[in-house]
């Protein structure tokens, strides 16, 4: 009898659960056709005129060149070391670490065409002796018409896209102040 009930109950669910999949798949969907639609238009678009630039990127500031055709944007960030202490890379016959703090390096870099950009950004642990932790993802990039952000979506070509919006920093001055001249 119980398990009539549980039967019951599963397949009342599973239509409902059916209808959230693919809700979520569309909404999925629509997102990367518009990022890839408006990705097509910036390869149209002039190509962006753009000097040593600084960038708010997820982590850090970067900073852009451009250089042959080719935009780099890099930056460091400190992240906490959630290994500190623990000795767990001893298992493999590495040294415990102390560190609390592990510097990082991001670098997206690729082709410039028109006003989008086609390359990788590669994620990787600043001055490691060996390539632990590194990150690399094929990237399209493209900027806004005003030439001030840089939308950017991670693993495009995958199941799980991930989508980033990037700032250019503006230099702020402050004006002279009267009273001190």
């Amino acid at each position: 009898m119980i398990w009539r009930e549980v039967k019951e109950n599963l397949q009342a669910r599973l239509p409902e659960q059916e209808d959230e999949r693919l809700k979520t798949l569309t909404d999925e969907a629509k997102k990367r056709v518009v990022f890839l639609q408006r990705l097509g238009a910036a390869v149209g678009r002039p190509e962006a005129a753009l000097s040593d630039e600084r960038w708010q990127g997820p982590d850090c500031i970067l900073t852009s060149s451009l250089d042959s055709g080719i935009i780099r944007l890099e930056g460091i960030f400190e992240q906490a070391n959630v290994f500190a202490g623990m000795g767990l890379l001893a298992a493999i016959g590495a040294p415990p670490t102390s560190e609390t703090k592990v510097k990082y390096r991001v670098v997206y870099s690729g082709k410039l065409q028109g006003q989008a950009v086609f390359g990788t950004m590669n994620k990787t642990r600043d001055s490691a002796a060996l390539d632990v932790g590194v990150v690399a993802s094929n990237v399209y990039m493209f900027f806004s018409e005003d030439g001030n952000e840089l939308y950017v979506i991670l693993d495009a070509d995958t199941n799980k896209p991930t989508y980033e919006r990037l700032r250019k920093l503006k230099l702020v001055t402050k004006a002279a102040n009267p009273e001190n001249s």
